[in-house]
């Protein structure tokens, strides 16, 4: 049975590429949840919508209750708490929330609790994780959750901002200002650049404020974009190492004797080559050589030739085996000097 909620798990959570299953459940939810929130672009109510979202309401009914079914999967926790658990996730309110509306034909205004199905597809769109988007999304999410302290830092002093500048300009332009909100909600429109234009101090003093309120505003707003970039940039360095490490660890694992090392599906294939310059017959000495072809998907792995009548030419990373060396032994120092 384990065995059987594993694959259901896999199909209703873990899209792999090469999981057909997987990517049909996707594009069949994606399609679910597109037509169940078609009713909200029309203001009148045809006949076909009472049926589409008693439809789309059971399979999204179906789908929360495979994913309680596997619920220890999904939080890594094999004890019975996991089904406890799942319920209060963010994602499984979301899913509870989106069903309500229809399962219990609660009053009209509570349809737009349809708008959570929205947030629902940015869980099937895993079925594009193998496109840029998907890779690029994950970087961000995991560049925001490193960075959290430091966006949580600048959440406060816009807070902060918003307060103070809202404080000062309601006390100077207490004509222009009836309440203190109207003060907060000018402070936040300043504090983004926009300007409304409908609310606007009149006074020498309260326009000046502004002013000042307006370039402190710049800065803020400036500052999660380069936590976020910055932390982007360190992202990209870590998985460019991370594939490097990959490739030495590989490269061990030859000098070891692992056969299989050169198949892994990780990180595709890693050949050594030995080669023999011969030419005894004409008083050329024998070198012995080595070359690593290291391959990702369809990339190849090359240098650069730092010197000699070669310079600037593209090589596989590779040399010549010294004495006493294994070619395995020499495969794992040339790729370490190239890395």
């Amino acid at each position: 049975m384990d065995n059987v909620r594993r694959r259901v798990y896999e199909i209703i959570e873990v899209a792999r590429e090469d999981d057909k299953a997987s990517f049909w459940y996707d594009m069949l939810m994606l399609l679910t949840i597109v037509v169940s929130i078609l009713p909200l672009a029309f203001k009148k109510r045809y006949w076909i919508f009472q049926y589409t979202d008693e439809v789309t309401t059971t399979l999204f009914i179906v789908d929360y209750l495979l994913r309680l079914w596997t619920a220890d999967f999904k939080l890594n926790d094999r004890s019975a708490a996991a089904f406890f658990r799942y319920p209060f996730t963010p994602w499984a309110i979301i899913d509870l929330v989106s069903i309500l509306p229809t399962l219990a034909y609660l009053h009209v205004k509570l349809r737009m609790f349809r708008v959570f199905r929205l947030f629902r597809t940015l869980r099937v769109l895993r079925i594009f994780k193998a496109l840029r988007y998907s890779k690029s999304m994950t970087i961000i999410m995991t560049v925001i959750r490193n960075s959290k302290e430091a966006l949580g830092a600048v959440c406060m002093l816009a807070v902060m901002y918003i307060l103070v500048s809202a404080l000062v300009i309601f006390n100077v332009e207490g004509k222009s200002f009836d309440t203190f909100f109207e003060a907060v909600y000018w402070a936040t429109v300043s504090l983004t650049t926009v300007g409304y234009g409908d609310i606007y101090p009149v006074t020498t003093a309260g326009r000046v404020i502004t002013m000042v309120s307006s370039l402190f505003g710049i800065a803020i707003v400036a500052l999660p974009a380069g936590i976020i970039t910055a932390g982007y940039m360190e992202e990209l360095v870590e998985m460019r190492d991370e594939k490097m490490r990959k490739a030495l660890r590989k490269a061990e694992r030859l000098a070891d004797g692992d056969a299989d090392a050169a198949g892994d599906a990780g990180a595709a294939g890693s050949a050594a080559i030995e080669g023999k310059k011969t030419g005894r017959g004409n008083g050329m000495k024998t070198i012995r050589v080595v070359a690593a072809v290291i391959r990702d998907k369809d990339r190849i792995f090359a240098t650069a030739r730092g010197y000699g009548d070669y310079k600037g030419g593209w090589e596989f990373p590779g040399g010549k085996i010294e004495t006493g060396e294994t070619p395995q032994e020499a495969l794992v120092r040339e790729i370490k000097e190239e890395l």
